[in-house]
């Protein structure tokens, strides 16, 4: 017998461009009601338009409290995990079950270099993908780091080289100078 799936994605209502906590308990709310899982809460940590962080306390409570997966864009407030003045702002981040981050945005940084980041390394499984030609049975045999399985991109360009020798040569003093 198949199973059926249902796909839904579900606008919240905002309050300054940030998820309005009610809207979304009470989606929550109705999606329990219906015998619906949810599979994911996709947070945003600086948008784009205004700069507004979701209350991602609040958030991963919520999604905590019926195992729901949290996602946060952090791709334009990500630079505040550098800064000690508003640090703060991103309380919360660190529960998030996955992050992404932009570095071209406030990093100094070119495009394309950004970061899928997981709270969990095992859900890197999730993303494996098996090929003959990528994951050699003799490499692995022989130690050789599959460097394939870390990356969603497989073999495409180090840009974390580039965020690293930026971040080096600028120094974490420069880069929050504005942050």
């Amino acid at each position: 017998m198949a199973a059926t799936v249902a796909y839904c994605v579900c606008y919240l209502r905002c309050s300054f461009s940030r998820i309005d906590l009610s809207d979304l308990a009470a989606k929550l709310a109705q999606a329990d009601a219906n015998g619906e899982q949810v599979l994911a809460i996709v947070a945003t940590a600086g948008t784009t338009d205004a700069g507004a962080i979701d209350p991602l306390v609040e958030i991963t409570a919520m999604a905590a409290e019926r195992n729901i997966w949290l996602h946060v864009d952090a791709a334009w407030g990500g630079a505040l995990l550098l800064s000690e003045k508003y640090l703060h702002y991103l309380d919360g981040l660190e529960l998030a079950d996955s992050v992404t981050l932009d570095f071209h945005k406030q990093f100094f940084q070119t495009i394309s270099c950004g970061a899928f980041l997981l709270k969990d390394a095992r859900h890197y499984e999730l993303m494996r993908y098996q090929a003959a030609y990528l994951n050699s049975g003799f490499d692995e045999e022989q130690g050789v780091p599959n460097l394939v399985s870390k990356s969603l991109q497989t073999t495409r360009r180090f840009d974390a080289l580039k965020l690293w020798m930026g971040l080096e040569a600028l120094g974490k003093k420069t880069v929050c100078r504005n942050h």
